[in-house]
């Protein structure tokens, strides 16, 4: 029988960048400021986290500040 680990990382946005997504494979990130989750995908042959659920609640003002990136393309803001 083949073992099989979900990695669930919780830590802030600011934090993710610590995190590796090649050190995680499949694995899951919540953030906890943002209540956003992301799912550690192989995209192009790079590891990489990609936004999968969440929403957060801003003002327009608001949004430029969040550091959206081409792996948040989903994201409900």
């Amino acid at each position: 029988m083949a073992a099989f680990i979900l990695w669930v990382i919780e830590d802030t946005r600011a934090n993710r960048t610590n995190y590796s997504a090649g050190t995680y494979p499949d694995g899951i990130y919540r953030e906890s400021d943002t209540n956003w989750v992301y799912k550690s995908r192989l995209v192009s042959n790079v590891w990489t986290w990609q936004y999968i659920l969440g929403t957060q609640k801003v003002t327009q003002s608001q949004v430029a500040g969040l550091g959206l990136g081409a792996n948040d393309d989903q994201a409900l803001v």
